[in-house]
């Protein structure tokens, strides 16, 4: 019951800040499919990592090629041929599941760090503009149930982003 009353209040706090406060309304996910840093960005990784996914690529095509030999000339190979092969394909196997992690781990780093850098264009577009106009905050659009369209900054950000 307390936790209600206390939800209560700051809801009810909350919307009379509203309605003294200006609010405006930033589509994060609009942003980032419109921004060209996106674009670039992912570019960027792309070239980037291109090098090391042809190279997994590489690795995986051999390593079917020595299995499919494996299948089709175990019953003809000698022991020793046999044992040589499936220590090649074991150890192929091993090296391959770890070029795949740690290509997974850098990309994956790489990727949030590029994020992180234009989430803090996002906010630092938002911020001006919310200075510019006198908005007293700025909310995410998925986190408000509704709003007016005339709070929807979302387009002069994208408009800032692409100076």
């Amino acid at each position: 019951m307390r936790k209600l009353v206390v939800l209560l209040g700051l809801f009810l706090a909350s919307c009379a800040f509203a309605s003294d406060g200006k609010v405006a309304v930033v589509d994060v996910q609009k942003v980032l499919a419109d921004a060209p840093q996106v674009a670039s960005v992912k570019t960027k990784l792309q070239n980037q990592f291109d090098p090391q996914s042809k190279e997994i690529a590489n690795m995986q095509k051999q390593l079917q090629a020595d299995v499919e030999k494996y299948s089709k000339d175990s019953a003809v190979m000698k022991d020793k041929e046999k044992k040589d092969l499936q220590d090649k394909i074991a150890d192929n196997q091993k090296k391959l599941r770890d070029k795949e992690v740690s290509f997974q781990q850098d990309l994956v780093n790489a990727q949030n760090q590029a994020m992180q850098g234009i989430l803090k264009q996002i906010q630092d577009a938002a911020e001006n503009i919310a200075k510019k106009q006198q908005y007293d905050m700025v909310l995410v659009k998925g986190a408000v149930l509704y709003n007016n369209a005339a709070l929807d900054i979302t387009d002069k950000v994208i408009a800032s982003l692409k100076k």
